[in-house]
């Protein structure tokens, strides 16, 4: 096996990955999109990652206009939409809901 937690690991939060994002849409994305795609599933369970666009892209050494281009690539495969342009808002929703299948 090439993966396995620590012991410590177990013992600290976990951001849970559906299955889905990682056969399906994975692939078929930049390395920029998936950091932002994860960061951003990381914030929605971390009040102190989830201030605002700035700060996010101060936490991913990323500019402002990248991640919202990312995000607009994954609203496409609807497994994020976002909701508002000011203030940058997004909600993430069930990648095995939105129904992608490989061509």
């Amino acid at each position: 096996m090439i993966c396995t937690y620590s012991k410590e690991f177990s013992k600290e939060g976990v951001t849970a990955v559906e299955n889905a994002f990682i056969s399906q849409y994975l692939p078929l994305a930049s390395g920029d999109a998936v950091k932002v795609y994860l960061y951003g599933l990381y914030a929605c369970r971390d009040a102190a990652a989830n201030q605002d666009l700035a700060a996010f892209s101060k936490a991913l050494n990323c500019p402002e206009e990248d991640i919202k281009s990312a995000f607009s690539f994954w609203e496409e495969f609807g497994i994020v939409s976002v909701i508002s342009d000011s203030p940058f808002t997004v909600k993430y929703n069930s990648v095995a809901e939105a129904g992608y299948s490989k061509p």
